[in-house]
């Protein structure tokens, strides 16, 4: 990441870590659209190494901070537009046409694009359920149903949603959703620390939509594209929780500088505490250079390598498992160290542990990742243990 740009994150970061929660929220998509953080999809949309790394950053910097659920909404915008930038497609599919104008108008306009998740599993592994059905009407298109979890839905613009479609199975949208009656935004789904993410359902009452509004249509295209955002999506989650995990680390650093022991010896003095200090470095760091592993390997993409997109979606959501689960434990052995100040409601650390439990719960759950891996392995085959290729 630049300077330029590591310092737009820092910049807004330390401006939202002093205020309260509800305040942070408002203060922050007042001016995130004024930095360049949600546009470098736009910026880097032929370089997806570039376009990763700057995003994998400014997450993981505003994750630090109470500005945590926010970032958790804005991943979706940024893994959704990444897919849609650079996600390697033949030239068929109706997206490889428009996603230059709406690149563009995005950036241009300074757009949010909530992402509506699919009620099921995408691709190779479940068929998704019918939770919202597109009927072909009137030489357009109209939606019906509910999508029951999406972030940022009060703030953002846009809205990308999949959905079956009549005579095609499946199809995604790129939807107007600010100012659209047609879409009803419920009441938020979570309360207390995860409740500025901004998750709410969304019902679809005969929403009208134009082959305009059509980015993919019918498995065979569906499928590499969804695939390819799911990747972009776990690695990118990952850079917020990491980045809570790290600030959970440097709250424990403080603490060892700042309390004393009895004879007035600094606690960071001790062997022990370094040690285990050490040691979360040792994994925080571990699991970083992990999730950065993610961006060469997106950028070697091409549509030639469509087959194989399941293995980068695999790479992403390994990344996610060991992310989360590191993230988890590291915010647990902070507090630990720190002790029972660290369960106050306004420090950093008793926030983050309310916060960091969201991280396995995202899609794909861990359970469902340990069952897949697990069934692979007890295959009648050797199981050897390398990636493929």
């Amino acid at each position: 990441m630049g300077i330029q740009q590591r310092e737009q994150a820092l910049e807004l970061s330390r401006e939202l870590d002093s205020l309260p929660e509800q305040e942070a929220f408002e203060r922050f998509f007042a001016r995130i659209r004024d930095t360049e953080i949600p546009f470098y999809p736009c910026i880097h949309a032929a370089d997806p190494l570039g376009m990763f790394r700057e995003s994998f950053d400014a997450l993981y910097i505003l994750g630090r901070t109470v500005a945590f659920p926010m970032a958790i909404g804005l991943t979706m915008h940024l893994y959704m537009m990444s897919a849609l930038a650079a996600a390697p497609l033949p030239s068929e599919v109706p997206l490889v046409k428009k996603r230059g104008r709406i690149l563009r108008d995005l950036r241009q306009r300074r757009l949010l694009v909530a992402v509506a998740s699919p009620a099921g599993r995408i691709g190779h592994r479940d068929e998704p359920s019918g939770d919202v059905v597109v009927e072909v009407r009137d030489g357009g298109y109209v939606a019906r149903g509910r999508k029951a979890i999406q972030s940022m839905v009060s703030q953002a613009d846009l809205l990308v949603f999949s959905a079956q479609v009549e005579g095609h199975g499946f199809g995604l949208f790129l939807a107007r959703l600010r100012g659209e009656p047609a879409l009803r935004q419920g009441p938020r789904v979570f309360s207390g620390p995860m409740a500025c993410t901004d998750t709410r359902p969304l019902d679809f009452e005969e929403l009208r939509l134009e082959e305009d509004h059509v980015l993919s249509l019918g498995p065979s295209q569906c499928d590499p594209l969804l695939t390819y955002a799911h990747a972009w999506f776990h690695a990118l989650v990952s850079a917020v929780y990491l980045g809570g995990a790290s600030r959970a680390l440097e709250e424990a650093r403080k603490f060892g500088r700042t309390v004393c022991l009895p004879d007035g010896r600094p606690v960071a003095g001790l062997d022990g505490f370094q040690m285990d200090v050490g040691r979360l470095v040792l994994e925080l760091q571990t699991a970083v250079r992990q999730a950065l592993s993610f961006g060469p390997e997106v950028a070697r993409l091409t549509p030639a390598d469509l087959p194989a997109l399941s293995e980068l979606e695999d790479l992403g959501a390994q990344i996610k498992y060991r992310a989360t689960l590191t993230a988890e434990k590291l915010v647990g052995d902070a507090r630990r160290l720190i002790g029972t100040r660290a369960m106050a409601a306004d420090h950093p650390v008793g926030r983050l542990s309310g916060q960091i439990l969201f991280g396995p719960l995202h899609p794909w759950v861990s359970a469902i990742v340990e069952r897949e891996q697990g069934r692979a392995a007890l295959g009648p085959g050797e199981y050897l243990g390398l990636p493929a290729g």
